[in-house]
């Protein structure tokens, strides 16, 4: 959310199914989170694995695949390892659509969908891996750093009370969640499972040091 702070608007909804979606006025985001709990690359193998219903990498790519020209659906899988395809590792960048990989690795990818789904176009556009340094088994620590830090950019100065305000922004969100009864129109999906800019700036403005005019 703070790493939006700078855009004129957006919502983050959070949600079990697809864990994080960016909404703004002409395109949507979906970051599915994907914790790998040894410390190896996370393999492709895994991502295309589906005994059981979908694979992930299917899942997302259905979901983008489903958006309109003028409505664009960006969808990246997020881990805290790098992404491993046949023998090739991934560990010079932290972010990248599948469709800048090498020949090689898009061919695979693109053979594991295409096999799965049983269609013959696949297109690798605005489907993204990201690896992120954080903590995703236990990211508290990491989180205070990152909303201390993004308030003194956005605020100038440091927040009053932090952990309250650390408390605050993950009960927020905890609450939005689990919440998982159907809305009834997009304006309620919205006040029951997303937070706004307009939200998120109420909340560090409570933590910003009182001064005497």
């Amino acid at each position: 959310m703070f790493d939006l702070f700078d855009k004129e608007d957006f919502c983050v909804v959070f949600d079990y199914k697809c864990d994080i979606e960016i909404h703004f006025e002409d395109s949507i985001e979906f970051y599915q989170i994907k914790t790998h709990k040894i410390q190896s690359p996370y393999k492709f193998s895994d991502l295309k694995r589906h005994k059981e219903g979908s694979s992930i990498i299917a899942k997302l790519f259905l979901l983008k695949d489903a958006s309109a020209p003028q409505n664009p659906i960006r969808c990246a899988l997020v881990s805290n390892a790098f992404l491993q395809v046949g023998k090739e590792i991934f560990s010079d960048r932290e972010s990248f659509s599948f469709n800048e990989l090498d020949a090689k690795s898009q061919t695979t990818v693109r053979a594991a969908l295409s096999e799965e789904l049983s269609r013959e176009n696949i297109d690798l556009t605005n489907l993204y891996y990201i690896y992120t340094p954080m903590n995703l088994l236990d990211p508290q620590n990491d989180i205070i750093g990152k909303i201390t830090g993004s308030f003194e950019r956005i605020k100038d100065c440091e927040p009053v009370k932090p952990n309250a305000l650390y408390r605050l922004i993950v009960d927020t969100v905890t609450k939005k969640a689990c919440y998982e009864l159907s809305s009834q129109d997009y304006a309620e999906l919205i006040r029951l499972k997303g937070v706004t800019k307009a939200e998120l700036n109420d909340m560090l403005n409570h933590h910003l040091e009182k001064t005497d005019n």
